[in-house]
């Protein structure tokens, strides 16, 4: 326009050029990143479709309506969400399309560095920009029109609309809150396939179950036993049977397998299995056949976070899982990030964290406790602050749960000449939802943790609440009623 205000930038000759402020350069570029972004992520959903049927609800085929993939997107869509619920890149190559086979398998080539979450993530700031570019555009044209200034509104929102740039999730959830609200009003509540070995635990109302959704961290020093005792629960996650993914960084999954014999019979690697009994080597074999058929995804080769959240959701495409753990977060890598690793802690957290969102299933991360809490002096009994890394774990988790064992630093007795050998404390230091306490438990450095004996006394079916048992009656969590779905 001759009347608009320009502005002047020097060439390389030194001489002045005009500079209108239009914003066809501006969207020139914004177009150049929509459509790599556009491109980027469809090659990750043709890539992953484990991942993409977790993420689904969060992606719609709009998004690609001003690119060649349009009918290939669509396609996607129509036979995810068809009979089938399976698509590749030789099913969505629709008669009409833009794109051959051979595009498709090329793009997932070229971006195969990329998976579809960070696809994604990468992908929804430059289309909300680009949509919100387009949609000022109506005002221009609008303008050279005649329209009014109500019209251009509309036009402009009807395009952002159209464009779901904004997709919300539908109300899955609140389906399941009133199915628990019912139960709960019942005096019911879902049994969890994930529960405490500890029923001492669960019957101080400390932790009834390891709630899907949550990211659970369990912390203490070296030899304190968090991998012990989280054993304990793996072998209880099995009985339940529950199914899982387990991130071993701390050993290997030989030792660990070594481990569970060990736990379910008593008899540890250091013993002589030659000069036992028949029934007692029989009862070795069959551990081990036991631990060799447990439905738990090992994992111990790579440190990488996005490998062990990339396991999770293709194990949980071919079969739902219950429980995911990670032996410890502080020995977790986010790939080859740059950042400081107090940022890079921070990112893994915030990835478990919303995995067990997406996947609706706990997420159990186990952590360290910094070495200072040895210094101190006195009991040495660890708080949230002691955690290695602290800030970042300790705000992103639901539930902190910290170990402490005083015979670990000499200290055999209470202060009312109580003995402390072989007794550990279980400290709930972080709930979201319940009270935050304690609760004193008995250990061996081969069996692990279990109930005091005065437990035992009382009778190990004590009820959760101060009412009728009502534990048969609780809702199985997979009831069709509890199910919630991507």
């Amino acid at each position: 326009s001759e009347h608009a205000p320009t502005y002047h930038r020097q060439n390389g000759n030194g001489q002045s050029r005009p500079i209108y402020p239009d914003m066809y350069s501006a969207g020139a570029e914004i177009e150049v990143q929509y459509r790599t972004a556009a491109e980027v992520l469809f090659a990750a959903i043709l890539r992953e479709p484990h991942i993409f049927a977790a993420t689904a609800h969060k992606i719609h085929p709009a998004w690609w309506k001003q690119t060649k993939y349009d009918k290939a997107a669509c396609a996607v869509f129509e036979q995810f969400y068809g009979t089938g619920k399976s698509y590749s890149a030789y099913t969505v190559c629709k008669p009409g399309g833009d794109v051959t086979e051979k595009d498709l398998f090329e793009i997932q080539g070229r971006h195969a560095d990329t998976d579809l979450n960070a696809a994604l993530d990468f992908f929804l700031p430059i289309y909300r920009q680009w949509v919100e570019f387009r949609a000022s555009q109506f005002a221009q044209h609008g303008i050279s029109q005649n329209w009014e200034a109500e019209q251009i509104r509309r036009a402009a929102d009807d395009f952002r609309r159209d464009s779901m740039a904004y997709v919300t999730q539908g109300k899955a959830q609140d389906i399941w809150f009133d199915n628990w609200f019912e139960a709960k009003m019942q005096g019911l509540e879902i049994d969890y396939p994930c529960k405490p070995s500890l029923n001492t635990v669960i019957n101080g109302r400390l932790n009834i179950g390891y709630e899907p959704g949550t990211l659970f961290v369990r912390a203490g020093r070296t030899g304190m036993g968090k991998t012990t005792l989280m054993l304990n629960d793996l072998l209880r996650f099995m009985r339940e049977g529950a199914r899982g993914v387990f991130l071993s960084l701390d050993m290997n999954v030989r030792l660990m397998k070594i481990r569970l014999i060990g736990m379910i019979t008593g008899y540890t690697h250091d013993d002589n299995w030659a000069v036992l009994t028949d029934a007692q080597r029989q009862q070795i074999v069959d551990a081990r056949k036991y631990v060799e058929e447990m439905n738990v995804v090992w994992i111990d080769e790579t440190n990488d976070v996005n490998h062990f959240i990339s396991t999770c959701y293709a194990e949980h495409f071919k079969q739902p899982i219950d429980f995911a753990i990670v032996d410890f977060i502080q020995k977790v890598k986010d790939g080859h990030s740059n950042k400081s690793r107090t940022l890079e802690i921070a990112d893994i957290d915030t990835k478990l964290k919303l995995m067990a969102n997406s996947l609706n299933i706990p997420v159990i991360a186990l952590a360290q406790i910094l070495q200072d809490v040895e210094r101190r002096g006195g009991s040495m009994r660890p708080t949230l602050a002691d955690i290695k890394d602290s800030g970042s774990i300790v705000e992103d988790a639901d539930v902190v749960e910290l170990i402490y064992r005083p015979e670990k630093y000499g200290i055999v007795e209470d202060q009312y000449g109580k003995s402390l050998v072989g007794k550990a404390e279980i400290i709930y230091a972080k709930q979201r939802m319940r009270p935050t306490d304690s609760v004193w438990v008995d250990y061996n450095g081969v069996r692990g943790f279990s109930d005091p004996d005065e437990y035992h006394e009382q009778g190990a079916t004590l009820p959760a609440f101060p009412v009728t048992d009502f534990l048969a009656a609780r809702p199985k969590l997979e009831d069709e009623a509890f199910a919630v779905p991507f």
